[in-house]
């Protein structure tokens, strides 16, 4: 059984799992629901039932923060970066072969009103990073902290050992 089958059949029998503030396991039972069984099927199972929750739990806040609407501030500051990476960026983007919709993930910059809609290109340039490098195949960026990375067209973003192991692979 998954560990999502497995919180699925507990909770039709009355045992809703949880985790508490610490991370640990927790459950509520309806009285005389948690049995020898049950307890075993937790017990053999506890890792990756935890897991899902953590990742559960992850995933709700992301979408939380995701449907977020954004404040007058936050859409001051997509449209100064928007224009300042067209100002200082646009014509080399351009002539490398970056199409508007590859550098914003397909999103329209202009109509941002969640946090979901944000391109990534300028949610970095908005935390203070920068564009480094053009290339026809990537786009070389640094975040304010001086993690580099590389958006790859295709519109997937790579780091650190993965993007160490791309660029030898291109010489």
């Amino acid at each position: 059984m998954t560990p999502a089958s497995i919180i699925a059949q507990l909770d039709r029998f009355g045992i809703s799992l949880y985790l508490d503030a610490e991370g640990v396991l927790k459950y509520r039972a309806k009285p005389g629901a948690m049995t020898d069984e049950a307890r075993a099927t937790i017990s053999a199972n506890k890792a990756q039932i935890v897991a899902l929750l953590q990742y559960r739990e992850i995933l709700a806040q992301f979408q939380e923060i995701e449907s977020r609407p954004l404040t007058d501030d936050e859409k001051a500051g997509i449209d100064i970066a928007f224009a300042t990476l067209k100002k200082q960026h646009g014509a080399a983007l351009y002539a490398a072969g970056w199409k508007r919709e590859m550098v914003f993930d397909g999103l329209d910059p202009t109509r941002c009103e969640k946090a979901g809609d944000v391109p990534t290109m300028i949610r970095i340039l908005m935390a203070g990073g920068r564009l480094v490098a053009i290339h026809p195949d990537r786009l070389d960026l640094e975040e304010a902290d001086g993690t580099t990375f590389s958006k790859i067209k295709g519109n997937v973003m790579i780091g650190g050992s993965e993007l160490e192991k791309y660029l030898k692979n291109l010489q």
